[in-house]
């Protein structure tokens, strides 16, 4: 245990998934600058433990949705996928045409059965303007948690995406699932980059930012940011470049949230 009034320790034994809950918003400095130390551990780790599924069990890469969802952030990733879903026609409607079209699927389980310890399921897989994954972690807008621990999260189901693309048969499904992929017949294997995406509703990024001229219980402390995009650019020269997202939200009762506006999110430097 850490001394009081000291960060959670990040242990590079470890990898990025299963690091737990030791991400504090207090500490994103501290923290964000010891990710960059053991960067090349915690990936290394993270790539040894990742789930490969046998030949005979597919991807569930195709949702269909039969009951409202009862935790708020499933239906905040419901909604996401019923706005910008596979029925995207059109570049007007797709989700940022830059960055990712559309939204393939969400809650996407890495394992065939259930889900196994420290690896749950990935939140948003949507599909890039090559027709390759984007792994999406999405915070709902009351989160207290740090861009810290979505920015880790996501990179540990990229580097399982990843695996599973280069080491199992993920790419053999996809390219049966994903009807826009355009990927080369011949380059099934060997995907070296993957575009992450941590997203949340506007609410979210606006308390972690918050005004310049006073701190707030969800801000990030200013002298943090700095430390934070380094880890940024370390993800990016692992092949893991992030963008962070943030889109509109209404409410609704007893049924699923208004979405709408998804644009990019300018950090403080």
């Amino acid at each position: 245990m850490p001394k009081r009034g000291a960060p959670r320790a990040i242990s590079p034994a470890l990898g990025l998934h299963n690091q737990g809950k030791c991400f504090q918003l207090r500490w994103m400095k501290e923290q964000s600058e010891a990710v960059c130390e053991h960067l090349a551990n915690l990936v290394r780790n993270t790539e040894a433990e990742a789930p490969i599924r046998d030949q005979d069990k597919t991807y569930r890469l195709s949702r269909q949705l039969r009951k409202m969802p009862q935790l708020e952030e499933r239906r905040l990733e419901a909604a996401i996928w019923k706005r910008w879903g596979p029925t995207v026609t059109t570049k007007q409607e797709e989700f940022l045409p830059d960055v990712c079209r559309y939204i393939q699927t969400f809650q996407m389980p890495l394992y065939a059965y259930k889900t196994q310890k420290h690896w749950k399921a990935v939140d948003l897989v949507g599909v890039s303007p090559k027709g390759l994954p984007v792994i999406m972690e999405l915070k709902k807008g009351g989160s207290a948690e740090p861009p810290l621990r979505m920015l880790v999260e996501a990179a540990a189901y990229g580097i399982a995406i990843r695996t599973a693309w280069n080491n199992g048969h993920l790419a053999r499904d996809w390219r049966t699932e994903v009807k826009s992929m355009i990927l080369p017949e011949n380059r099934e294997m060997d995907l070296q980059t993957i575009t992450l995406v941590c997203l949340a509703p506007a609410g979210y990024w606006q308390a972690c930012i918050g005004p310049s001229d006073k701190q707030s219980r969800r801000k990030v402390k200013r002298e943090a940011w700095a430390s934070f995009h380094k880890v940024v650019n370390a993800f990016n020269g692992h092949g893991f470049p992030a963008h962070f997202i943030q889109f509109d939200e209404q409410p609704q009762k007893d049924t699923f949230p208004i979405v709408g506006n998804p644009r990019k999110v300018e950090l403080p430097e």
